[in-house]
């Protein structure tokens, strides 16, 4: 049973995957990438079956096995990644040339395949070091180093994290494999043909699921901004140096501070909180009326005080304010704070 488990999951992958590699041809270079992913994996399975049911030693005329090398995955996973989190993200000849080394490997083994059938002569010992740290270990490596940088390319977005996930555990079933060459884990196996044949066949037949996020005018302006740097620069002047309190302070007035555009500043803010400059203020000044109250600070400076020592400048503005921001007005919210200390003492 397992073995036409992985007979049929390894021509269904080889159908899936040529369907996606033929997709070069209408310059679909995200699928083309994919199809190589799976062409690989598809290849990697039908050798399981070969192993298993002994096809292999029976001397075929051609080595299938001979076409996978775990030198594709890398660069195909890397441009893969590339188009989920870039918009209008086009293969240079840079992610070509990356593929060079396994394409290599594949004529290498078919070469030895055939002159070893032919002339009676071993190019190459598979079992060498040398050999084995190239095809097996390095790629490992080179995985490894992919996912890390793509890791801190982008914001994860639910999608992206989502086949990110899944690429990285490919590498950690890629690991237990090198590590334990011997042992079976037939339900892993189960589990990620699934995964990976689901995410395929979502690939073919609904293309715009791994469209790339889109980027507005601003995104497109300020892409080479650290925004990072900005909004930690901002926390420190409003939030940690507590200009929030200041009631006349004015988006200009931080931008010019921070030396950077207002325009810019506000962007940043709607990105990081979802809001706009005037509601993060908002934001802060209620949570601090808030502190206040919880430190007992309006039994000696009524709530008007407070407010305005939190940056309100009016009772009115201070009252529509805290409503809006947590459902009740500051009497309320002091009534209903005082009622509920009573009842734990």
């Amino acid at each position: 049973m397992n073995k036409i488990f992985l007979l049929l999951s390894a021509s269904q992958g080889l159908l899936l995957s040529t369907a996606l590699l033929s997709k070069v041809l209408k310059a679909d270079y995200f699928r083309f990438f994919l199809g190589i992913i799976f062409f690989t994996i598809s290849i990697e399975i039908l050798t399981y079956w070969g192993l298993q049911s002994d096809y292999i030693i029976t001397d075929p005329l051609f080595p299938f096995w001979s076409l996978g090398s775990y030198l594709l995955l890398p660069p195909a996973i890397n441009s893969v990644l590339k188009h989920l989190s870039q918009k209008g993200y086009a293969p240079s000849k840079h992610d070509y040339l990356m593929l060079a080394p396994g394409v290599a490997e594949v004529l290498v083994k078919l070469s030895r395949f055939y002159v070893s059938r032919w002339f009676q002569i071993e190019l190459y010992d598979t079992q060498h070091p040398i050999w084995v740290f190239i095809t097996q270990f390095l790629p490992i490596l080179w995985m490894i180093f992919i996912l890390i940088k793509n890791f801190k390319r982008v914001d994860f977005s639910q999608k992206y994290f989502l086949i990110y996930a899944l690429f990285s555990l490919v590498l950690l079933l890629w690991v237990i494999d090198f590590m334990f060459p011997d042992e079976i884990f037939i339900i892993i196996e189960i589990v990620l043909i699934g995964l990976l044949f689901g995410f395929g066949y979502l690939a073919y037949t609904n293309p715009s699921f791994f469209d790339p996020p889109k980027r507005s005018k601003l995104d497109l302006l300020y892409e080479k901004c650290d925004d990072q740097v900005n909004i930690s620069a901002y926390e420190n002047y409003i939030i940690s140096d507590q200009h929030f309190t200041e009631s006349g302070i004015s988006l200009k007035d931080v931008a010019e501070e921070l030396s950077i555009s207002a325009k810019y500043l506000s962007y940043v803010i709607n990105k990081h909180y979802q809001m706009n400059f005037k509601n993060h203020l908002n934001q802060l000044r209620t949570q601090k009326v808030m502190e206040q109250i919880e430190k007992k600070r309006h039994q000696k400076l009524n709530l008007l005080g407070i407010a305005l020592d939190a940056g309100f400048n009016s009772k009115s503005s201070f009252n529509a304010i805290f409503k809006e921001q947590t459902g009740f007005t500051p009497t309320a919210f002091l009534k209903n704070m005082e009622k509920k200390e009573s009842r734990n003492q």
